[in-house]
């Protein structure tokens, strides 16, 4: 499973959609808070009012019996009555009131106190008044002059501002609660919007990218395109250079034949480098993924046409050997002319040229991969000596040397020719013999 990387642009969504969904809850979670303090400020100011309306129920009954018994008018008893009438009710009422959200104990034994403490109080009233009524007036001021129910009216009082405080703390509380949260959300909000613009500035930064790869893709397109009539060109040009090689070759095989017996050994040379020209450039097209070509690839095609034969014990008499290394393209054919011109030599004058003679070549990468060193060496020739005189072949193997900026070290020990070959390698190959990478 592929994870798509942290800047895309499935990434960047959804971190926006998490982002407006964090965003949502915050707000809500505020509102939510806002709408239960409303609330519970209107539960309160409903309890407390009905509360307040308990209260004066109690008040309004005992100044309508205090007025009849000072005044002995029957007016007075008509507030009492109404209030009596009212005050137990309106207890009713505000438990139901306080049971529609969940009522407490603690509020539920102020009310038990509360209705017991009414239902004393009226029995008191109901009692001042009755002795009042029936003449024994002296009787009912006597009882109320006990203070029973002063006292009974204190501790009504008392229980109303109890449960009056427990609304307010519920109140109290709830618009605590409203308070954090906003207290909260406020950073909070200030968070999701630097993330926001942080998000927004990566969104832009991931279109710029994508831009730039449809861009490095449109030129990806058209360098591949580019490339492909390259290697069209390449390859007709390659076409037409091994047909003129081959036409040259022709009309110098046909000039041999009509020359002056003295001029054929020229023209025989001539035909020969030729070829090794051919063999050069056709290992020069086969090109690796880098565009070089493999040491090994130049040194089998040059050496193809002399492999034929044994030595005198049965083996090969030719072997190679090396690690892969790969060659720039410009060094292909000076360094093919080389191969070719000390094969050639080989086969007239050297071992290849006796029945026992053998050629053994090798390479190895040195001065830390920054150079290549071919060693050549020729066995079963004996009595090999330099030659005489420099011919043309010595001059080709100077000149291709210089043009390698190679340094080059010829040997006569006795039983054949012994080359060392010690060419440098451009400075982007010189990461070593694994960066180099060809056919041994």
């Amino acid at each position: 499973m592929i994870l798509p990387s942290l800047t895309s642009p499935r990434v960047v969504i959804a971190a926006l959609c998490l982002l407006l969904a964090a965003g949502a809850t915050v707000v809500a979670m505020t509102v939510s808070a806002e709408r239960a303090a409303r609330a519970q400020v209107t539960r309160t100011a409903a309890i407390l009012e009905i509360l307040r309306g308990t209260l004066r129920d109690g008040l309004d009954a005992e100044t309508g019996q205090r007025g009849y018994l000072l005044t002995d008018d029957v007016a007075y008893l008509e507030p009492y009555e109404r209030a009596a009438g009212a005050w137990l009710g309106r207890i009713d009422v505000l438990e139901a009131r306080l049971g529609e959200e969940g009522i407490e104990d603690a509020q539920i034994a102020i009310l038990q106190r509360m209705r017991r403490i009414a239902e004393a109080k009226l029995a008191e009233l109901a009692a001042t008044i009755d002795l009042a009524t029936s003449g024994a007036r002296d009787d009912a001021l006597a009882l109320v002059r006990t203070d029973e129910g002063r006292t009974l009216m204190t501790e009504f009082r008392a229980e109303v501002e109890a449960l009056e405080r427990m609304e307010q703390d519920l109140l109290a509380r709830e618009v605590a609660a409203a308070e954090r949260i906003e207290r909260r959300t406020v950073p909070a909000l200030a968070l999701l919007g630097l993330v926001a613009l942080l998000l927004s500035m990566v969104g832009l930064r991931v279109e710029r990218r994508t831009a730039a790869a449809e861009a490095r893709a449109r030129e990806a397109d058209d360098l591949r395109a580019a490339r492909a009539r390259s290697d069209l060109l390449a390859r007709e040009m390659d076409h037409r250079v091994k047909n003129l090689l081959a036409v040259v070759l022709s009309i110098v095989s046909l000039s041999a034949k009509g020359a002056a017996p003295e001029a054929r050994p020229a023209l025989k040379r001539l035909r020969e480098r030729l070829h090794g020209l051919s063999l050069a450039h056709s290992a020069a097209q086969e090109q690796d993924a880098r565009g070089g070509v493999a040491l090994g690839t130049l040194v089998d095609r040059t050496l193809a046409p002399y492999r034929d034969g044994t030595d005198g014990r049965g083996g090969p008499r030719i072997a190679t050997h090396g690690p892969p290394i790969h060659l720039p393209v410009s060094m292909v054919t000076p360094l093919g002319l080389v191969l070719h011109e000390l094969a050639t030599n080989a086969v007239k004058h050297g071992a290849l040229s006796h029945a026992d003679g053998r050629l053994d070549l090798g390479w190895e990468t040195v001065e830390d991969g920054s150079a290549v060193r071919l060693t050549w060496r020729e066995s079963g020739s004996p009595g090999a000596r330099p030659p005489v005189r420099t011919g043309f072949g010595s001059v080709l193997l100077t000149q291709s040397a210089r043009q390698l900026r190679a340094k080059l070290d010829q040997a006569w020990p006795g039983d054949g020719l012994r080359v060392d070959l010690r060419v440098p390698l451009p400075p982007r190959d010189a990461a070593g013999p694994a960066a180099r990478t060809g056919r041994a």
